[in-house]
């Protein structure tokens, strides 16, 4: 699948596209990444840090593997992409590392806390960082409940027949959360960084 997608963007857009299948839960293999994006393109100016979710279930489940699992997946991928690419766009005076975490950073989520704690620590981390950079080049996209086939697994808040039942829950299409996601597309978002997290939709999009 990550071939073909690779070959559709290529397709349609015919711009170089590389695809590197890594388990960015192991640094070694983050490190090889690193090394091809740099021999390939030269440089990286936008680095989006996407990595899937750590196992659901209560406190009592996880024994203390799970823990470091979601650490080494969840938060430390995080922070070996944010070392390598960083003082390549601090040297350069320009750059973006878009963080795509949850909900969870904001409202934990039933069941979840192996997301719940992680993910957080991933925005916590950011923060300092862009607080030592003097000016901020890090986004957080906060993703809601999505109707996808796992999402019934991880919440206990999407009814059988893919509705959603807790509020506070985004639905797909609702208008506000249209006007939201918009908002964050904009070329305005681009210098707000953390305040992606706490600013309310601007009164024009209500």
């Amino acid at each position: 699948m990550l071939d073909e997608t690779a070959a559709s963007i290529r397709k349609a857009t015919g711009v170089t596209v590389i695809a590197v299948a890594t388990d960015v839960s192991d640094p070694a293999a983050i490190d090889q990444l690193w090394s091809t994006a740099r021999s390939e393109f030269g440089r990286v100016d936008i680095l989006v840090t996407n990595a899937g979710g750590p196992s659901a279930g209560p406190f009592e489940s996880h024994p203390p593997s799970a823990w470091s699992d979601a650490l080494r997946l969840n938060f430390e991928s995080v922070v070996n992409l944010t070392r390598a690419v960083l003082p390549g766009m601090k040297e350069r005076g320009w750059g973006r590392i878009i963080n795509i975490t949850s909900i969870a950073v904001k409202q934990p989520v039933d069941n979840l806390i192996l997301s719940n704690s992680v993910r957080a620590a991933v925005t916590g981390f950011a923060v300092q960082c862009e607080a030592a950079w003097n000016f901020r080049r890090s986004d957080h996209w906060c993703m809601g409940i999505t109707d996808t086939d796992g999402a019934p697994r991880h919440t206990s808040g999407i009814r059988s027949d893919g509705s959603f039942s807790r509020i506070g829950a985004s639905k797909l299409h609702d208008r506000r959360f249209d006007s939201r996601r918009r908002w964050l597309d904009s070329h305005a978002t681009l210098m707000r960084s953390t305040q992606l997290l706490h600013r309310p939709v601007p009164p024009a999009t209500r």
